[in-house]
């Protein structure tokens, strides 16, 4: 189920315009949802392609694609990723995907930061609710609060340095930064058999591989995780030439399950989100990814094997190899995105196919394959807040990242 955006909403009520409630997603929004356009005209999502066209996308939002001017120079290279960098399939820049938004992003104070997705879905995520408030500010300290037993709430006060260190995270913890100071430097998270865990407002980066997992989070058989308001990096791609120096920026193997990735800004890296560890882990995953940047990541954003996927208004820009790649059998969901300069940015590689259910998507600049090998269809089991895809490259770039949200607020 979908929900118009609250912004849009609120906008829309103040005209004195009626709003229709939350309804199941049962259809596509138009009689050629999903189906491949050039037009930039209303009715459709617009691309941008080498006219500059704009384009007014449907829906209850207002407003209009903005134009671009350039070809279709949507990043080549990063060949040697092993995700993708060849040229499978081609396609023009200058088609765009049927259906319409829901709502449009405004009153920046009214943006929803609230827990949505597959993370309030089975037992929900709560993380530390109701449990002590700690702070942090030492490696040693982070590893011993973590690993204890029960609810906890960590609060990470300024930066915490290793030299590829694993901090392995038990259930029910929510671990927060503070302001915008809460940083890991060679460090990751290890959520390993783990459950109800948050965490939030921190930045995590050059976690080498050749450490414990080799990622900034790791999810092994691990459940209701919701990751929010983060930071991750390592090096460019176009700096670092070893794609294997570090391994992933968020991953997510095995049985791990009911997941919420949102308005975190993950950049700089060859390997961005890995989920399924190799083509036999295709087991049923359910995971949401809204309202994420993604910039100048050579692929896996995500490459997701098995199960069920929800990628939703996020914006992804200079992806050199591969955006959103279904494999195995993977049913995603891939809705109100914006991809500029992205390099196949729907697509299935490496695997046998998977399949995607698209819909009002906007491509700007972009080349190879706006289409994974398979159509499926997918509906959301929870209500979710939809922005207009023309909407979410101002959100994001404005709300996406540490220090846009109190931590402690909006939690479950």
């Amino acid at each position: 189920m979908k929900c118009e955006s609250r912004v849009a909403w609120a906008a829309l009520i103040a005209l004195g315009v009626s709003v229709v409630g939350c309804g199941s997603e049962t259809s596509a929004p138009e009689d050629d949802a999903g189906q491949p356009t050039s037009s930039g005209s209303a009715g459709s999502t617009a691309s941008v392609g080498a006219a500059g066209s704009g384009g007014t996308g449907a829906g209850s939002g207002t407003g209009s694609a903005s134009g671009a001017t350039g070809g279709s120079g949507g990043g080549e290279g990063g060949s040697g990723s092993g995700e993708g960098g060849s040229d499978e399939g081609t396609g023009s820049s200058s088609s765009g995907e049927g259906g319409s938004g829901s709502g449009a992003g405004g009153d920046p104070g009214a943006v929803d930061f609230r827990l949505y997705g597959y993370a309030t879905t089975g037992d929900g995520t709560t993380g530390g609710k109701g449990g002590q408030v700690v702070s942090v500010s030492s490696l040693d300290a982070l590893r011993r609060e973590a690993a204890r037993d029960g609810a906890l709430i960590i609060q990470i006060t300024g930066k915490i340095s290793g030299s590829g260190d694993d901090v392995d995270v038990t259930s029910d913890k929510t671990l927060v930064g503070v302001g915008s100071s809460g940083e890991l430097e060679g460090i990751g998270l290890n959520l390993r058999r783990s459950s109800n865990i948050i965490v939030r407002n921190l930045k995590i980066h050059h976690v080498l591989a050749s450490s414990g997992n080799g990622d900034g989070i790791h999810m092994d058989e691990s459940h209701n995780v919701w990751i929010d308001h983060c930071e991750l990096w390592a090096e460019s791609p176009a700096v670092n030439s070893d794609k294997d120096k570090y391994d992933g920026l968020i991953d997510a193997t095995h049985e791990s399950s009911n997941i919420t990735i949102s308005w975190s800004y993950l950049h700089d890296h060859w390997k961005g989100m890995l989920v399924g560890s190799s083509d036999k882990d295709d087991s049923d995953r359910r995971i949401t990814f809204h309202h994420n940047r993604f910039r100048n990541v050579n692929s896996r954003v995500p490459s997701y094997r098995g199960g069920n996927g929800h990628v939703f208004n996020n914006y992804f820009e200079d992806v050199l190899a591969s955006g959103v790649n279904s494999r195995v059998g993977a049913c995603l969901r891939v809705e109100g995105n914006h991809f500029y300069k992205v390099k196949n940015p729907i697509t299935t590689l490496d695997s046998p196919a998977g399949g995607t259910h698209r819909i009002d998507n906007l491509f700007e600049e972009t080349t190879g394959t706006q289409a994974s090998g398979e159509d499926c269809s997918w509906t959301a089991p929870y209500e979710y807040p939809l922005d207009r895809a023309a909407s979410v490259k101002a959100l994001v770039l404005e709300h996406a990242g540490v220090g846009k949200t109190d931590p402690l607020a909006n939690l479950p």
